[in-house]
């Protein structure tokens, strides 16, 4: 996200939004309104103690060096970067706070300019789209939801109130609000992430240039409204038999002497999951408030759409209509995609009226899960919940390998190598977050709750950081644990990653290896927590995930005779 947002260049610039820059000024002129609300963000989150300044110069444009805002993400581009160990910082964040127990980074931490894509016009596809922006826009939402929901105080201590007589005090430069230890209360959880708050809200309104009135006006809320509105029409009147409302992965248009679309007749199950979870979206989009970590109760039902007073679809207003094709949506995952022993297919054929498989494959049965418990969210019926149960038992018995405690892609699969791509680790971590938040935490499923815990622990550990705990007691054998490890820039062994190719200081790489500024006696840090995740400067890659990978079973060595697993590589970044 930071890497996004502030860092690759992979985007438009935010200098040219029109909240930001609203006269569309360039130049010499647009920099200095950029300046100068960074130094005002700065210093309402007290960044300009440590890391932000006013001494402007070539490599520091806007006070923060290297720092690169994108309005924009591009859809695409080639992430390698090439950070290096040279000198270091010290830096904070509200997991490390203050002064005094700030982390000894490499320079990148504080000075983006070596995490700069290296030759930016041929790393990127200079293209913008939907997904890419709206996936963005979701994530900075919620960060800035989480970094302020505190303030701090001048040593980074947690300030949960203040007066309220004080509260338009909070934030001024040098103020002497007290809130906590010492006098002076700020915005957001830390320095940093008060001033990345404030730049994330700087970006979404320049996106937007929103007034939250739906009156046609030329700015991306309603726009974004119009298309929202223009997809769901799309959705249903291209994808949607008339008759039953049951969607179809594809639809042909391209026969202009056609009346109506040429619809196929598969819908498969992530589609008909991730389908599910967009148009529950959109809902929450229309007549909800976004809140952080809110997403545990029912819908309510028959709150008015700021579309309604739009001309109506398939007869209703559109906020009926969007329920109506939740509603059928929600109904495929029990009636046609599960069945009651817990068997989940990998899709429904329309045409024979049949699903499209045997239901034996690990993306079938977490697609179901996920779709199921979108469905009780969306309807509030607990029959979805309950079949979700199922479909959980017959992941555990027909999936889970637990010699080599990982999940297999096919039921019976008992072969050498199990690859992971992100959407499938997707599917299978949201199936089950779900399945623990509105199963397990029910009265009486303790064991399913322990159960569900341990799953997540060794799938985060073993596919996103490449640790296999062989002797499962919890601690990291390092590097001998690491399921693929190579060399690191100080000629010691180094573990390489899962999904993730490399960690930060600000996404988590918080250990307390010793490092000295000094550039011939510091100890170059490449895994700080000897997690197994390489610091990003050891192997020139960012804090994100590669395409997919593959682990290969061998026999340990150990004292069990049951196999490990090996990282067979990363297929690209």
């Amino acid at each position: 996200m930071n890497g996004i947002a502030f860092e690759s260049g992979a985007g438009t610039s935010l200098l040219s939004g029109p909240v930001l820059n609203p006269t569309g000024a360039t130049g010499a002129a647009a920099l200095q309104l950029a300046q100068t609300w960074f130094l005002h963000m700065a210093g309402e989150s007290n960044a300009t103690n440590r890391f932000v300044t006013a001494d402007f110069s070539a490599l520091n444009l806007l006070g923060w060096p290297g720092l690169w805002p994108t309005l924009q993400p591009f859809s695409s581009w080639n992430p390698a970067i090439h950070p290096t160990h040279d000198t270091g910082c010290s830096i904070t964040s509200d997991d490390d706070p203050g002064l005094k127990r700030a982390l000894v980074s490499d320079n990148y931490e504080c000075d983006y300019s070596m995490l700069h894509l290296p030759d930016r016009d041929t790393a990127v596809s200079m293209t913008i789209g939907p997904g890419s922006s709206g996936w963005t826009d979701w994530k900075e939402a919620l960060w800035t939801l989480n970094y302020l929901q505190v303030m701090h105080g001048g040593h980074e201590d947690a300030v949960a109130s203040v007066p309220a007589s004080r509260l338009g005090d909070v934030g001024i430069p040098g103020n002497d609000v007290v809130g906590g230890v010492m006098p002076g209360t700020y915005l957001g959880s830390s320095d940093i992430e008060g001033f990345q708050a404030g730049n994330f809200i700087q970006i979404l309104d320049n996106q937007a240039a929103q007034n939250q009135v739906p009156d046609g006006e030329p700015t991306l809320h309603d726009r974004a409204l119009a298309m929202l509105r223009v997809v769901v029409v799309d959705m249903d009147r291209l994808h949607a038999e008339p008759a039953t409302d049951l969607l179809a992965d594809d639809a042909d248009v391209s026969s202009a002497a056609s009346a109506s679309p040429s619809r196929g007749t598969l819908l498969s199950s992530d589609v008909a999951a991730y389908t599910l979870l967009a148009l529950r979206t959109a809902r929450r989009a229309l007549d909800s408030a976004l809140g952080l970590y809110s997403n545990t109760t029912p819908d309510t039902a028959g709150i008015p759409s700021p579309l309604d007073d739009f001309p109506p679809l398939a007869g209703v207003p559109f906020g009926q209509r969007l329920d109506q094709l939740i509603g059928a949506l929600a109904d495929v995952f029990y009636d046609k995609l599960t069945t009651a022993d817990g068997h989940a297919f990998a899709g429904w054929d329309a045409a024979q009226s049949a699903p499209t498989d045997d239901g034996t494959t690990l993306d079938a049965h977490t697609a179901a899960l996920r779709g199921l418990l979108v469905a009780y969210l969306a309807t509030g019926a607990t029959g979805f919940r309950d079949r979700a149960s199922s479909v959980f038992g017959r992941l555990e018995t027909a999936f889970y390998d637990p010699s080599a405690r990982i999940y297999r892609p096919t039921e019976g699969d008992r072969s050498l190598q199990v690859t992971f791509t992100p959407r499938r680790f997707g599917l299978l971590q949201a199936a089950l977050r779900d399945t623990y938040e509105f199963v397990a935490v029910l009265p009486g499923n303790d064991a399913m709750r322990d159960l569900i815990e341990d799953r997540v622990g060794r799938l985060n550990k073993l596919v996103l950081n490449g640790w296999d705990d062989r002797d499962e007691d919890g601690m990291i054998e390092w590097p001998s644990e690491c399921a693929r490890v190579g060399s690191g820039p100080d000629g010691k062994a180094l573990g390489l990653g899962g999904l993730q190719m490399a960690e930060r200081a600000l996404s988590g790489e918080s250990g307390s290896e010793t490092d000295i500024f000094d550039a011939v006696t510091r100890v170059i840090a490449t895994d700080r927590e000897h997690d197994c995740v390489p610091e990003i400067s050891a192997v020139g890659l960012p804090s994100a995930l590669a395409n997919s990978v593959t682990f290969t079973l061998t026999r340990w060595s150990g004292a069990s005779p049951e196999p490990s697993l090996q990282d067979a590589g990363e297929d690209g970044p």
